[in-house]
């Protein structure tokens, strides 16, 4: 950077890395469809649409003859950056349900209530 003025001159260098995001990727937690952390691409996505979409299968399965504990409702993402950072840098990465409208309407599957989006529930006996 330099200036120059009327009666005045100032000269100063800096360097500037700049890290940008290159690649972000969903990594599974034993939640694919061949129970592998490798989620394959979504059938039911637009072809060509960009960027794509992998499918994850959230819920607990059915082994053995039961029902599993707990459902595989978890995925890790993996964020790969341009550069190479100098110093340690903070991220901050934040989901969001782009066909969820209840930040303007109703919410659309309430769990709370007897009848939601798996149909009717029986009562408790």
């Amino acid at each position: 950077m330099s200036y120059n003025g009327a009666d005045f001159q100032a000269v100063d260098e800096a360097a500037l890395t700049v890290i940008g995001v290159q690649k972000v990727e969903w990594v599974g937690r034993q939640n694919s469809v061949s129970d592998e952390d490798a989620l394959d691409a979504c059938p039911n996505w637009p072809a060509g649409l960009s960027p794509g979409s992998v499918r994850v299968f959230p819920d607990a399965r059915f082994v053995g003859g039961a029902v599993e504990s707990t459902p595989r409702d978890r995925v890790d993402v993996r964020v790969t950056l341009t550069v190479k950072p100098v110093e340690p840098v903070t991220m901050y990465l934040r989901s969001f349900d782009v066909d969820d409208p209840t930040a303007h309407d109703n919410v659309v599957d309430d769990e709370s209530t007897a009848e939601d989006n798996r149909g009717t529930t029986p009562a408790a006996a």
